[in-house]
């Protein structure tokens, strides 16, 4: 991984290199000035700037890496055109949020990519190949756990357009965090899995039924759900970006299909160079 000022040096060369030219008020543009300056004290004015500039480009940097040589360039342009747009900071972005959604979807479909799953960007929002069967990820990123019925159902709806199965992808970052706070102090790997867990283990068991009656009997194989929380990494405090993954199946009945599902989880994992499990 490249040092932060690096990688924002990067996504910005990436993004140029496609021919756009972020202004400086961009969102982009901003978390490379912010990067480039150094925000170790947290009493910095731009430290929530920089602490979001640190998750994006963070993420961003590692999908364009994984991408850049995989994707055809006429459709990764596509993809960049919209992932430039949206805020600094996501609590002041509009309703829409095509930028980070964006984000997202790359966000996965490079995971997927580095754990040498074959992907194409295509409906739902990314195709993957795991032992020769097609499946479809519908790839939403949750601003209010009020739009998780909303969000759901309309993943199960582009699953099924795609005609293959799937699985429906909920990026927890802002729902599960409406206040964009980071992880305030040093915690151990194993404390962190313990704070993850007490967070999403819940979410999970609670809403379990409710995704298998969203789904109506389409194919819809699973859920995972994905986190990204900044926070000091070090005694010294030096900040850095954990992510986390869980994961259930709908299939609890049919084993053929619940192995599938697990198998294609046990290889997603493969691709988070920071994962918690």
């Amino acid at each position: 991984m490249r040092p932060l000022g690096e990688a924002a040096d990067h996504v910005m060369c990436v993004v140029r290199g496609m021919g756009f030219d972020p202004s400086e008020s961009s969102r982009l543009a901003q978390m490379r000035n912010i990067l480039n300056k150094g925000f170790n004290k947290e009493t910095d004015p731009n430290f929530e700037q920089a602490c979001e500039a640190l998750r994006d480009i963070t993420l961003i940097d590692f999908a364009f890496d994984r991408l850049g040589h995989t994707v055809p360039p006429n459709v990764l342009r596509k993809k960049v055109q919209i992932l430039v747009k949206d805020s600094c900071l996501p609590q002041d972005d509009p309703p829409e949020t095509p930028g980070r959604d964006t984000q997202s979807e790359l966000h996965v479909a490079a995971t997927c990519q580095a754990a040498g799953i074959l992907i194409s960007l295509d409906e739902p929002d990314v195709i993957v190949e795991v032992n020769g069967t097609q499946y479809g990820l519908a790839v939403k990123r949750l601003k209010s756990l009020r739009q998780l019925r909303r969000r759901f159902c309309a993943a199960v709806d582009q699953i099924e357009r795609s005609g293959r199965p799937g699985f429906v992808v909920l990026d927890m970052v802002l729902a599960a965090n409406p206040e964009n706070e980071n992880l305030g102090f040093v915690v151990t790997d194993e404390g962190f899995c313990h704070i993850q867990s007490s967070r999403f283990d819940p979410f999970i068991k609670n809403n379990l039924q409710k995704f298998r009656e969203w789904r109506a009997g389409r194919e819809v194989r699973g859920v995972l759900v994905l986190d990204h929380l900044v926070g000091p990494v070090d005694a010294e405090r030096k900040y850095g970006l954990r992510s986390w993954t869980e994961f259930t199946d709908l299939d609890p009945h049919n084993q053929r299909r619940r192995k599938e599902a697990m198998q294609f989880f046990r290889e997603y994992q493969k691709g988070l160079p920071n994962l918690m499990k």
